[in-house]
């Protein structure tokens, strides 16, 4: 475990990593010492549990950069812990349109808690909000910039990473960890697929792969609501979720809230239009739009050999990407996920006056299969099968997927992971794919979410044990229960073994 004197934390330390076409703009270095104290919540940092942080310190290093011609500037932070440093760096990933050093930055934060060198960029975009950066001018998008977001400045930042932590530390790291989900997971992917040779360990949680047609995608059942014409409330949707649960959760012969055999659940909405529920204190009924809504949802529909939509869960929550709000009048309308409307205005349309109640599945399936996606296809797709590189390297990687994810359908992930293995049989040897019951997108739900992820990858690439389980643990639901349950590698799943509490992971083997 290394220490450092806390005087070295000085601009004068550090030196401009040489990165062919990439300019040092500054180098800012200060100590954070004032006693940083942090509740990190279930789900603040991907694949661990929730976590107390107290009276942290650690050198802050601020890289700015710059590719001569873009016209960009590029934020990339480098947090060196000042005592305890394990000889690792931990990179952590972004969500949404942002490409990283989301604020409040708990994933940086637990990295140094756990004495890894944390790093993190923010891909040359002060805000997740395209509304600033996408657009070089109407009908004109800022290509540099949205390769930065893609594939450039992420590369860039683990090789400043690891620059910076050679001057300060006087030695270079032993091993290099990448985590993210979403967006994250895309960028995961994204260096295995590309840089191979840049992390020793991978997390690449709910992958947004085929990027640039996932995110249009989601906006499918929202569609396809708008133009069946009739908006149903929230509650509508709500109940028909639970509906969905009640009946598909026993399938797995433990009824404790949770889908776990998602395969065996048939539940049909439109056999609940016209029963009664309470909204609100309000006595309303489920209407054929809530039904309609939670079907287009949940199925998988392909059209002219052009794949629309993969389908949710039935656990997942309709309010991600079917959310509705209603006025006092009753009239009802649809809120879009924010960076679906973002990447629909500024990366599809290209006009920041784009009103998205404009856009057809007629529209999105012209999208899906022209030039503009092809483009972005080269540098966001993320979907290359090709990891013998990574795998030559020696690195590992992990992938974890909620079945009840409410953005990222889980079939994005098991697809790609049966392609892989139909490639090559052997692909569990450095990759390896767990489905997460009752889990929502990265964390949160009824299931148990990973909470062992980062450790089990590490004793991995560090020792050669491959992980065949993860520990999962679920917040505490309605009635204080909280559930310990293994999380089995692809394809298995965990089995009640008949007997013993159900809430406790020895109670339950990997089939």
């Amino acid at each position: 475990m290394f220490q450092t004197a806390a005087s070295l934390c000085v601009p004068q330390t550090f030196h401009s990593p040489s990165i062919f076409g990439l300019q040092t703009v500054s180098i800012q270095a200060s100590v954070v010492s004032s006693n940083v104290t942090v509740d990190i919540p279930p789900g603040g940092i991907v694949g661990q549990a929730a976590t107390n942080v107290t009276n942290l310190s650690f050198c802050n290093v601020s890289v700015a950069t710059t590719h001569p011609g873009w016209g960009d500037l590029i934020n990339t932070e480098v947090w060196l812990p000042l005592r305890g440093w394990n000889e690792r760096i931990q990179m952590t990933g972004g969500g949404g349109l942002a490409t990283g050093l989301m604020a409040p930055n708990f994933a940086m934060i637990g990295a140094v808690k756990d004495d890894y060198v944390a790093v993190g960029t923010d891909g040359g975009h002060d805000s997740d909000d395209p509304g600033s950066w996408g657009l070089a001018s109407p009908g004109n998008v800022n290509l540099y910039k949205l390769l930065d977001y893609s594939t450039p400045a992420l590369h860039e930042a683990i090789v400043i990473g690891k620059a910076i932590t050679n001057d300060f530390y006087g030695r270079h790291a032993s091993f290099s960890y990448f985590v993210g989900c979403s967006t994250g997971g895309r960028q995961g992917l994204m260096y295995a697929q590309d840089f191979p040779q840049d992390f020793d360990g991978i997390i690449a949680a709910a992958p947004g792969i085929n990027y640039n047609r996932a995110i249009l995608q989601l906006f499918y059942p929202l569609i396809r609501l708008k133009d069946y014409g009739t908006i149903p409330a929230p509650c509508e949707l709500t109940a028909l979720t639970a509906a969905a649960v009640e009946e598909c959760d026993p399938k797995d012969n433990v009824t404790d809230g949770i889908i776990s055999a998602p395969e065996l659940c048939t539940f049909d909405p439109f056999s609940l239009v016209g029963h009664r529920i309470n909204c609100s204190g309000v006595e309303s009924e489920i209407s054929y739009a809530a039904a309609f809504a939670a079907n287009e949802t949940w199925s998988v529909t392909v059209e002219n050999s052009t794949t629309l939509w993969l389908g949710l869960g039935h656990q997942a929550d309709l309010s991600g990407l079917v959310n509705t709000t209603c006025d006092n009048s009753g009239h009802c309308v649809g809120v879009p996920f924010s960076p679906l409307t973002q990447w629909l205005t500024y990366f599809v349309e290209k006009d920041p006056a784009y009103d998205w109640n404009q856009f057809t599945v007629q529209d999105m399936s012209a999208f899906l299969n022209g030039p503009d996606n092809k483009l972005y296809d080269g540098f966001l797709a993320t979907n290359s099968l090709n990891l013998a590189p990574f795998a030559q390297a020696g690195g590992k990687m992990i992938t974890y997927h909620g079945l009840a994810d409410q953005y990222i359908p889980t079939n994005v992930s098991r697809i790609y992971y049966d392609n892989l293995l139909e490639l090559d049989p052997d692909a569990a040897h450095y990759y390896r794919y767990y489905q997460v019951p009752g889990v929502g997108h990265c964390s949160g739900g009824a299931g148990p979410v990973p909470i062992d992820t980062i450790d089990k990858l590490v004793n991995w690439v560090e020792h050669g044990v491959a992980p065949d389980v993860l520990e999962g643990q679920s917040s505490p639901n309605a009635q204080g229960l909280v559930y310990n349950r293994p999380i089995c590698v692809y394809p298995g799943r965990a089995v009640y073994k008949g007997q013993g509490d159900v809430t406790q992971a020895g109670n339950w083997e990997c089939k």
